[in-house]
């Protein structure tokens, strides 16, 4: 500890005893350790960073479409030679949301997409969103018994795939086949819109710990995450990223709307059967602005030829030590800033994020740093009540990215997704993760 959480702790001391003096039979984890200015500024200050000069659309499907209105002829994505135009990506997807509407896609059906990195995959994403449904990642590479589960537990109408891939496992879903040069460039956009309301996508846990978990997303969220990406790792601009990591990710989700929602390209890596070829693939190429990446992806960086153009790195997933980050800097040159971005899926990819300064962090790892804006972090013990700055407390978060629950696990949602000790009415989701708070 250091010197101002030694003295704070006699001060948290005094306030224990006054509580138990007060009311010797209350359970000693209940009693306060906090004065009032303390807690309030942990529930404020601590708790949350505004920005009042973030603007989030009602959903992406809106901000996309005002953009292909804005830069129509400019490249959207490309891949393997192929580029699609806003404009073209735009129509092509209201040709597939019309398709999907007509075999009765509305809101809260589901579709699963069953695809690798591909053009016809982002096509489908956006043509299921301005249908109304909610998209399923599935990676047709993984087991069946996997797959099963998910078609099962999640029980999508219609099933989207391309020539090529695996073929899913038997389903009672409608499955068809999605050929981006097919779909018909003059078919008009669907007068029915979703709501911020409605489900975006439903994405699967790894189910490391026991039975894979299908995290519900809604329009929102999905909309709260992308503009303040946008606004935070583009500042605004027009923002080439690189899509290099599975789809069955939510890495992957920064990737996607942050060019798409700036006027920038989406450079698309197929996949690769050899681990850590991609990766280096994109570092090769220094063609994109940004790319979002794991720790474990830095290790494979070491010693290779410094980039150029890529100037925003955003590192998530694990922990990120000091010394990746450092070396990490290295390859992509001092100017470039990187973020450690934290956040389950459960909280919509991220939310809390650190922008690394090697001159300041220090520790073993980098700090995960400060909630997002219209995001609240809260450190807890076992009875849910605060703690004091510099003492380890268990990660609470809330907000607007925060997801609707799990797919057909309603007591695993209730365990998980519990009522807001501090907001009558509102949730936070218990991370599992420790932490603690530094001034």
């Amino acid at each position: 500890f250091d010197a101002d959480t030694r003295e704070a702790a006699a001060d948290h001391l005094v306030v224990l005893l006054d509580a138990m003096l007060a009311d010797s039979d209350q359970p000693i984890q209940s009693a306060p350790l906090l004065r009032d200015a303390e807690r309030d500024e942990l529930v404020t200050t601590f708790a949350s960073s505004p920005d009042p000069g973030l603007t989030v659309p009602e959903t992406v499907v809106h901000a996309f479409e005002s953009q292909a209105r804005s830069t129509p002829e400019a490249a959207a994505i490309e891949h393997d030679g192929r580029t699609l135009t806003y404009r073209q990506l735009d129509a092509r997807a209201n040709a597939l949301a019309a398709d999907l509407r007509d075999r009765g896609v509305r809101a809260g059906e589901r579709v699963a997409v069953a695809m690798g990195r591909s053009l016809e995959v982002v096509v489908a994403y956006l043509a299921v969103l301005k249908a109304g449904g909610a998209y399923v990642p599935l990676d047709p590479s993984h087991p069946e018994a996997r797959l099963r589960h998910q078609l099962d537990e999640s029980a999508p109408l219609v099933v989207l795939t391309r020539a090529g891939e695996p073929a899913v496992p038997e389903t009672r879903a409608e499955v068809v086949v999605v050929d981006t040069d097919a779909l018909a460039e003059d078919v008009p956009p669907l007068a029915e819109t979703p709501d911020a309301s409605d489900l975006a996508y439903v994405l699967y846990t790894s189910g490391s710990t026991g039975r894979p978990k299908g995290v519900r997303i809604s329009h929102g969220a999905l909309a709260h995450y992308a503009a303040w990406a946008c606004h935070t790792y583009a500042e605004g601009a027009p923002t080439d990223a690189a899509l290099f990591t599975p789809l069955t990710f939510d890495l992957t989700v920064t990737s996607l709307w942050v060019p798409l929602l700036t006027g920038g390209r989406i450079q698309i890596y197929g996949e690769d059967d050899q681990p850590g070829a991609t990766v280096l693939k994109v570092i090769e190429d220094d063609a994109v602005d940004l790319i979002k990446l794991t720790p474990s992806h830095l290790a494979l960086l070491r010693g290779r030829q410094k980039t150029e153009r890529i100037r925003t790195v955003i590192v998530g997933g694990e922990d990120l030590k000091t010394t990746q980050a450092r070396r990490a800097l290295q390859v992509f040159g001092t100017d470039a800033v990187l973020y450690n971005e934290y956040g389950p899926t459960e909280a919509t990819v991220g939310c809390v994020v650190h922008r690394f300064d090697p001159a300041t962090d220090t520790d073993v790892s980098v700090p995960i740093g400060r909630p997002m804006s219209h995001v609240e972090a809260y450190l807890l013990n076992d009875s849910r009540q605060l703690v004091p700055v510099g003492v380890v407390g268990e990660l609470y978060v809330g907000g607007d990215g925060l997801a609707e629950g799990y797919l057909e696990q309603p007591e695993r949602t209730a365990e998980r997704f519990v009522p807001h000790p501090f907001t009558a009415g509102a949730r936070l989701y218990r991370t599992g993760d420790l932490g603690r708070w530094r001034r």
